[in-house]
């Protein structure tokens, strides 16, 4: 049974999140925290410091990556539309797969 009508095309051109990225940054969290109970007095506001400035680095670079484009936040980001019409107008089929053979997009034909 088909999910989309017959005439009309195929576009799964969206991104998505990665809920496994958030987990791995929540287990450091905890992680760290647990770790911070088995040091001394001393040596944990040093951790803590450390820790502090590694995670300000971090965010630094993330502002640099959102700044030049290398890091897009999710959400509808703006497509080329120009190219969806050259392709939907078309007397071609066109048919366009991502690198695990998945179908992208489709036009009409």
């Amino acid at each position: 049974m088909r999910d989309f009508p017959i005439n009309e095309g195929i576009d799964r051109n969206e991104r998505q999140g990665s809920a496994l990225l958030l987990l791995l940054l929540a287990l450091m969290l905890v992680g760290s925290l647990v770790a911070s109970f088995y040091i001394s007095d001393e040596g944990r506001a040093h951790f803590f410091l450390w820790f502090l400035a590694a995670f300000a680095a971090l965010g630094l670079l993330g502002l640099f990556l959102l700044a030049i484009g290398g890091l897009q936040l999710s959400g509808k980001s703006a497509r080329n539309d120009l190219t969806k019409l050259i392709a939907d107008g078309a007397n071609e089929a066109i048919l366009v797969t991502d690198t695990e053979g998945k179908v992208r997009y489709a036009n009409q034909q």
